[in-house]
């Protein structure tokens, strides 16, 4: 009985540690910017053979408490044109994948914090 119970605690154990690896890597931290430049131009062709433009871009971001990430993403839009200048994005990023993907946001929905450094 007593390594029954054992077995069942040692297993519970591993899947909570597997679990905060998980959250650790995998659970988004959001970084606010705004955009000051037109980005680098970047054309590329698809597996299909189909042809796009991308932007890349590396602007410093803050998180809602003020704490700055020089941020590095790509913009592919269908009209290939760059991001517009003076927008303000809410960027999601996790340890595992970096840039996870954006939103533009309007101004008064950033973090006053955040704010104060990017603007």
């Amino acid at each position: 009985m007593a390594k029954k119970i054992l077995i069942i605690a040692l297993a519970i154990l591993i899947l909570l540690g597997l679990g905060g690896i998980y959250q650790y890597r995998y659970s988004p931290h959001y970084y606010y910017v705004k955009v000051t430049t037109n980005g680098q131009r970047e054309d590329g062709q698809g597996d299909d053979g189909t042809k796009f433009v991308s932007y890349r871009y590396q602007l410093q971001g803050a998180d809602q408490d003020g704490q700055t990430k020089q941020l590095n993403f790509t913009s592919v839009k269908e009209d290939n044109t760059p991001l517009k200048r003076n927008a303000y994005l809410k960027i999601s990023y996790t340890r595992a994948k970096a840039e996870n993907g954006y939103e533009a946001v309007p101004q008064k929905d950033v973090p006053q914090k955040a704010l104060k450094v990017i603007d």
